[in-house]
């Protein structure tokens, strides 16, 4: 029997409403020694909803409340389950959680709401997962991909892959176990063409891993170039607010900073960057060198340049930090006019970087066609946010890529015509990976791993 717990489900802070969730075998008798109203819970049937107050054991008042009934199977995670509505804020909440917890329930693990559904059947491990990526999600887009996901996209994908494999499984192990009662040689051809339809289809799917790394993680733009071009100004631009400090001194910027906005339903991160210069300051150093370390993790770089300036050798500088990076190339400050001989090293640098985009912080010129650039930008590297994304994990990713190898090595083994029983080895090790990716292999510290991501209450 495991212990009923209790946790609240919304966050903390200031709100009209905050819910108590409680689930477990004694979820029912448990609120019921804390609610009073016209009818008591345990004379309640599955999905009805009372109104009355939650009152200490002494029988004093502490809030009043709905309460919601939820009666196994027919619950979220698959046990007696009563949800209380109380006033919001975080005193409210917490006085019906500690009357709750005195009445005889346990405060929740994080995530463990979720995983006792995983547990009880109401979800598989990919499923649950998503339920954690919803609760995340950035933007409209990846949220729609979390949805997909949690209604069982991608669990029915995997099933489909490990029927095709059972069927060859049968056939082959039926004359590794039953030889004598098997006449018919082995469909070699037939195998063969329901293997190369499932690599064909893991392969579907893993060309979805960037997209959906994505849209589930985001990604970041780092504002590059030398000191004083005018990077802070143009981050303050894009984001319509001062986050970063903006003065004619260069190497003003010694530490990055980084805001959060959507673009072609991507969740992106921009972030403001110490100017690129060789410098024997051991601050401004410090600045540069966490600079490089944001151009190693950008998925897209601005590299932006200014005209008006004669101070060209720390553009050179960040050309060589750029090499093999995509770029957006900018040029800053165009509300004013370049210096002599500028368009002769612009030549240059379009050439290296691809066309360059001419904008103003100070009048907005410009900004409306950089931001188109990045967008497709994104959709070039990642493609335009599709109807259906399914894989966005990692862990996904690399059992897919397991299971592929493995089903590969199954494909070799009936074109040499090596034993039966090692081409099932391969098969059952292919299964084995799809297995653990739903959940029906996972052992304990897996799942404690993935549910730790989830907040208490989830």
């Amino acid at each position: 029997m495991q212990d009923t717990i209790a946790a609240i489900a919304t966050a903390p802070g200031t709100s009209a409403l905050s819910i108590v969730r409680v689930s477990g075998e004694s979820a029912i008798q448990i609120s019921d020694r804390v609610f009073q109203g016209k009818k008591t819970l345990k004379d309640s049937g599955t999905h009805t909803v009372l109104h009355g107050f939650i009152v200490d054991l002494d029988g004093k008042p502490i809030d009043e409340v709905v309460v919601s009934v939820f009666l196994h199977p027919a619950s979220f995670t698959g046990e007696d389950g009563v949800e209380i509505t109380c006033h919001g804020g975080s005193v409210p909440a917490k006085a019906v959680l500690k009357v709750v917890l005195s009445a005889g329930a346990r405060i929740a693990e994080p995530g463990e709401f979720t995983k006792r559904a995983f547990l009880n059947g109401k979800l598989d491990l990919s499923q649950a997962e998503a339920v954690c990526d919803l609760i995340e999600s950035k933007t409209e887009a990846s949220m729609r991909v979390a949805l997909k996901q949690l209604e069982g996209g991608l669990s029915r994908e995997i099933k489909n892959l490990k029927d095709d494999i059972l069927s060859c499984l049968a056939e082959l192990e039926a004359r590794i176990d039953f030889p004598e009662d098997v006449e018919s040689p082995l469909p070699v051809d037939a195998l063969k063409k329901t293997l190369n339809g499932v690599v064909l289809k893991i392969d579907e799917l893993l060309k979805q891993k960037s997209i959906g790394r994505a849209f589930r993680e985001g990604l970041r733009i780092p504002i590059v170039g030398g000191p004083n071009v005018g990077k802070s100004s143009l981050f303050n631009a894009i984001l319509g607010e001062e986050r970063a400090i903006v003065t004619e001194v260069p190497g003003t910027t010694r530490d990055f900073i980084e805001a959060s906005m959507e673009l072609e339903g991507f969740p992106l991160t921009f972030v403001d960057t110490a100017g690129l210069r060789e410098t024997k300051d051991p601050v401004e150093t410090k600045g540069v060198e966490k600079t490089e370390g944001e151009i190693q993790r950008a998925d897209i770089i601005i590299y932006i340049v200014d005209p008006t300036s004669t101070r060209q050798e720390s553009n050179e500088y960040s050309q060589r930090c750029l090499a093999a990076k995509d770029c957006v190339l900018t040029l800053s400050k165009s509300d004013l006019k370049p210096v002599a001989g500028f368009e002769n090293g612009l030549v240059w640098l379009e050439e290296r970087f691809g066309r360059a985009y001419k904008t103003s912080s100070l009048t907005k010129e410009g900004l409306p066609g950089l931001m188109t650039a990045i967008g497709e930008k994104l959709k070039d590297g990642f493609g335009s946010a599709p109807e259906e994304i399914l894989l966005t994990n990692m862990r996904h990713v690399q059992l897919l890529e397991k299971a592929r190898e493995e089903i590969l090595q199954a494909r070799l083994g009936l074109n040499e015509k090596i034993w039966d029983e090692l081409i099932s080895f391969h098969l059952n090790e292919a299964k084995s990976f799809l297995d653990e990716i739903t959940g029906e292999k996972a052992g304990g510290d897996l799942l404690d791993r993935i549910f730790s991501r989830f907040c208490v209450g989830k």
